[in-house]
């Protein structure tokens, strides 16, 4: 179950960084494109808090603090600076999420391994 929360929090995530990836050079999202990425990246909030960190580590060492002080938290301060208009949050949030895909992309043919150990 917790793989499949973990899974589904980053295929959430990754929808809302393709609606952002997608734009051209200095064109802007639309209302309906900012309310899309806002309910992605709430639904990735959500599923990554119904995670048990210290469940993730014990899958893969570091998985569960990274994935929550990391990517939730990446998540949680874009959904605050959205809401807020805060240029502070919008950036701790871009830089939690870098560190993240960096340490994520660096072990994630691992974390799959670990992954598919535990599962049935």
């Amino acid at each position: 179950m917790q793989i499949m929360t973990v899974l589904r929090a980053l295929e959430t995530a990754q929808q809302s960084n393709f609606i952002s990836n997608s734009l051209k050079p200095n064109e802007e999202l639309t209302e309906a494109q900012v309310k899309r990425m806002l309910d992605y990246d709430n639904q990735a909030l959500l599923s990554a808090n119904s995670t048990d960190e210290e469940t993730l580590d014990r899958i893969y060492p570091e998985l569960g603090t990274r994935f929550k002080g990391q990517f939730a938290e990446s998540r949680r301060l874009f959904l605050l600076g959205m809401k807020n208009h805060s240029r502070a949050d919008l950036l701790k949030s871009k830089e939690l999420d870098d560190l993240w895909a960096a340490w994520y992309m660096t072990n994630r043919k691992r974390i799959e391994d670990a992954f598919n150990q535990t599962m049935p």
